[in-house]
């Protein structure tokens, strides 16, 4: 996965306003580069969080969601 299939500078200014941020993440079990939603109190909650919006519709969430699934998929990022 490319640097510009992740989210444009805009959407990640509007995720932060949000309370959450898409980062690459080292999975020890895989040894693979991962993308996954981070935010505070907690990446779970936060991640809930985002499901719910993208099921709302909000377009900015489903990307994210989508961005994760892919490298999930492809195993690297």
């Amino acid at each position: 996965m490319s640097k510009s299939e992740l989210l444009t500078q805009q959407e990640t200014m509007m995720a932060a306003a949000q309370g959450w941020s898409l980062c690459h993440v080292y999975d020890l079990d895989s040894n693979k580069w991962r993308l996954q939603i981070w935010g505070m109190p907690s990446s779970e909650m936060i991640g809930q969080r985002v499901v719910s919006m993208a099921r709302a519709g909000d377009n900015l969430a489903t990307k994210a969601l989508r961005l994760v699934m892919s490298s999930q998929q492809q195993g690297t990022v």
